[in-house]
This record gives C-alpha cells, structure tokens and sequence, in this order.
C-alpha cells in the first residue's frame, strides 16, 4: 500500500471546543472581511479628500474603525465570559474515518456546509449550525498533518473528504451484494453505475432517495451515484435543464412528469449518460409507483 493509500486509511480522532473562544473566533472569521472592505474603501476616499479638500469624508473611516473595535472586543471579551455557556457541552470527540466525520459517535450528514481555517495553533471547524477549535495537541489518534492530508480544500474554505480506494476483490464483492440485496430495485441485476446506500465507503455520493423526505439521509432503500461519475459524464447538466431549481449539493424533487421528460431527453446525451438512466429507470419508477416521486441528494 502506497503513503497516499495509507493516509487515507488512517483513522483520525480529536477534541473539538465549542466554547467562548470557538464563539469568538467565528465571528473575527466573518466580521474581518468587512473591515478589510470598509478600510479599503476608507483608504480610497483619501483621494478626493485631499484632491477636492472634502475633509468630511475622513468620518468614513470611523465604519473600520467601530469594526475593529467589535472585533477585539468580542475576540478578547468573549474567552472571559465564562459563565455564558454553563450548562451546554463544549467539549465533543470528532472522528474521521474511511472518509465519513463523526461528531460524538454519530455521522455528520450534511457535509455540503463543511469549512475548515487553518491557523498555526489550531484548526477551526464550521458546520452548518456549529463550529469548533480543534489544538494542534488535542488529537487522539493520528495529527493535524494528517487529518489534513485526508481533505479536499474547495473554494471559500470548504471541504470534502477523501475516500479510500476499494480493492477488485471488494467492488466484486459489494456487486454481489447488491444483486442478492432484499430490495429487488434493479430487478436482480448488478449496477455498473449506481450503488446500495448500505454499501457506500465515505459520502461522496449523490443519493437517490425514495419519495420526498429532506431530513432522512443513506436511507436503505436509497442508490447511490458518486460524484465523480456524477460529473465526468456530466448527467448533471441534464438535471439542470429538466429539473426545477436542481441543487447539485441540496434536494431535488422529482415527480412523474419530471422523470418521463429526464427519459426523452437522455436519448439525445452521450452513451453514458442513456447508459445511467437505464440503469436508473427500474427504481425509478418503483419509486414513482409507490410515491409518486423521488429525491436526488446532493453531495
């Protein structure tokens, strides 16, 4: 197994605080743009002061000014604060491994609102609803230098998680699976391209769930295309032409009139692209049958 394979294998556990520090931190993180903006700004509003003599526009410079007053006043005040969140846990174990993140034993669904800032003395995580410091000394197994090696930076600090390759042996393996599966979605036959929710190695997946339930995620009877198929044979495009407000990393609904125009327009698209809605079609309409739609799942 190569250093890169070995890498992503590895299990990585860590302390994160979501405290009065972790609550200072985030809002230096949003507030510190503005300021940059408002002193820029600032700054160009020099030149037709002293060109025109309008002396008046100094007072712009009081906007950065306050901002960076509420910006060390809330990096400093906050941490001091102690009694602000007595009672709430701070302190929670993260895990990552096989390219899923656990928060406290239990997986983090939704991964499309992931960011990660890195300091020199900790690293800051942003979910969706919470955010936590993580120090450079409080990781279990595994160090900072690796976690990071298991991520994927986007842009705007966003993150995903690299997978770990499956052997031959295993592929093979997870097909016979899904062919002897309970749900009989395919009609016995094994996918090229979609894969069983149950069988799935890390979260890069668009699900495809049965009906239209937001809040349920890897559901049993879900099928799974990753991203990477996803978008080399760029069948997205095709729901974005078709499918009303389409969300490459949210929920999209489906319903039958939907799904009969997916199906004509798909005979015009490349063979791959006719290839994974064939494949797709059996379950699709078991879907539409039962449910009268169905939900693709963004990553």
């Amino acid at each position: 197994m190569s250093y890169k394979q070995e890498m992503i294998n590895l299990k990585i556990e860590m302390i994160g605080y979501n405290d009065t520090k972790a609550i200072a931190i985030y809002g230096t993180i949003k507030m510190t743009p503005f300021f940059i903006a408002s002193f820029l700004m600032a700054c160009l509003s020099l030149i037709p002061t002293f060109v025109f003599g309008i002396y008046e526009l100094l007072y712009i410079f009081i906007v950065p000014g306050l901002l960076l007053f509420l910006i060390l006043f809330q990096y400093i005040g906050n941490p001091c604060m102690k009694g602000f969140l007595e009672g709430q846990k701070i302190k929670h174990k993260f895990c990552l491994e096989d390219g899923i993140l656990y928060k406290n034993g239990k997986e983090v669904k939704n991964i499309s609102n992931i960011k990660l800032y890195k300091f020199k003395k900790f690293l800051f995580l942003e979910l969706k609803k919470s955010y936590y410091r993580i120090m450079n000394n409080d990781y279990i197994f595994g160090s900072r230098d690796e976690f990071i090696a298991q991520l994927r930076f986007e842009h705007r600090h966003y993150i995903t998680f690299n997978l770990p390759p499956k052997s031959d042996a295993k592929c093979n393996g997870d097909k016979q699976n899904i062919k002897n599966y309970e749900f009989d979605y395919l009609d016995g036959s094994v996918g090229h391209y979609f894969i069983w929710a149950k069988y799935r190695i890390g979260t890069f997946y668009h699900e495809f769930q049965f009906g239209n339930y937001p809040d349920i995620y890897w559901d049993d009877k879900s099928i799974l295309l990753s991203d990477d198929v996803m978008e080399k044979s760029k069948i997205y495009e095709l729901f974005e032409r078709i499918i009303p407000n389409y969300d490459y990393y949210g929920n999209s609904l489906v319903t039958k009139e939907i799904w009969e125009l997916i199906k004509i327009e798909s005979r015009k698209e490349s063979n791959v692209i006719q290839e994974i809605i064939d494949e797709l079609s059996p379950w699709a309409e078991r879907s539409i049958s039962s449910h009268g739609c169905f939900t693709i799942k963004g990553i």
